[in-house]
C-alpha cells in the first residue's frame, strides 16, 4: 500500500506502469486528469487481463460540489475495456 500525497501524479503513473494484475484506487474525490493519468500509463498486458478496483464517494454532495467527476469513471471503466 502506498499513500499519496502531494506529487499523486508522479505516484500514480509509477503505479500504473508498474501494475500487472490488479490495481486498488482509495480516494475521496475522482476526476478526470487522476483517471487519464491512470489509464495512459496502463501497460498492454495489464489492459487485456488486469482488473481495476475504484472506491469512491459518489455523493449527490460531492458530484453537485464538482469534487467528484462520474464521468471520469465512465470514461475510466471505457479504456479498462471492461
Amino acid at each position: 500500500m502506498r499513500l499519496l500525497t502531494r506529487d499523486w501524479h508522479s505516484a500514480l503513473r509509477d503505479l500504473a506502469a508498474s501494475a500487472r494484475t490488479e490495481v486498488v484506487v482509495c480516494s475521496p474525490y475522482v476526476g478526470r486528469v487522476g483517471t487519464e493519468l491512470l489509464t495512459a500509463n496502463l501497460q498492454v498486458g495489464f489492459r487485456q487481463c488486469g482488473s481495476i478496483t475504484f472506491i469512491t464517494d459518489l455523493s449527490p454532495a460531492n458530484v453537485c460540489q464538482r469534487s467528484t467527476d462520474p464521468s471520469a469513471l465512465r470514461q475510466l471503466w471505457g479504456h479498462a475495456g471492461r
